[in-house]
């Protein structure tokens, strides 16, 4: 038989504030265009240029043509949707059905490059920078909250087939980013 004992002992930590004290607030060193900068506060998201979605069914379809003459095309998996809160509920409401569903929810569209990275995107149309537009990818079989939304484009997200997604990269020039999806080599 084996006996395990633990012990725990009351330690005095002292969290008081002093001069002498430094409280290191996140940085984040960004290299940029060959000089560095630091950041000791949040930023802005900056976006560029929109680009071709690879994902988008129109494409993805027009690569399943060009690889296999007599291929089907397939029909959408999911849908990327732009989420447009009037008031707070709607926001709330959103936010607590992307929670439920475990959808993945951005304040920036998906279908720009992202410059810099930051910590927040507001677009710049609204008046109210709280009810920013949400972004997200959902299954097309998965109900929509009651809020406002726009269907921006219809997707097709089974990658289990690679060579149809290399074709679309290759169609939308995107071939800097294929080792995203084949990797070291298809097996």
């Amino acid at each position: 038989m084996m006996l395990l004992g633990i012990s725990c002992q009351k330690e005095d930590l002292n969290f008081e504030n002093t001069e002498n004290q430094n409280f290191e607030i996140e940085n984040r060193n960004v290299d940029t265009e060959n000089r560095r900068i630091n950041y000791t506060q949040i930023r802005p998201v900056v976006l560029g240029d929109e680009y071709i979605n690879p994902y988008e069914i129109g494409i993805v379809n027009q690569a399943i043509a060009d690889l296999y003459p007599h291929g089907i095309p397939v029909q959408p998996t999911h849908k990327y949707v732009k989420f447009s809160p009037i008031d707070h509920q709607d926001l709330v409401d959103i936010l607590d059905w992307a929670h439920t569903n475990g959808i993945a929810m951005f304040d920036h569209p998906l279908t720009y490059e992202i410059i810099e990275e930051g910590d927040y995107y507001i677009d710049p149309n609204v008046t109210d920078e709280v009810l920013s537009p949400q972004y997200c990818s959902v299954d097309v079989s998965l109900l929509m909250p009651n809020a406002p939304n726009e269907i921006l484009q219809e997707l097709y997200l089974d990658e289990s087939n690679p060579f149809i997604f290399i074709e679309t990269y290759i169609n939308t020039g995107h071939t800097d980013k294929l080792d995203d999806i084949i990797g070291k080599g298809i097996a």
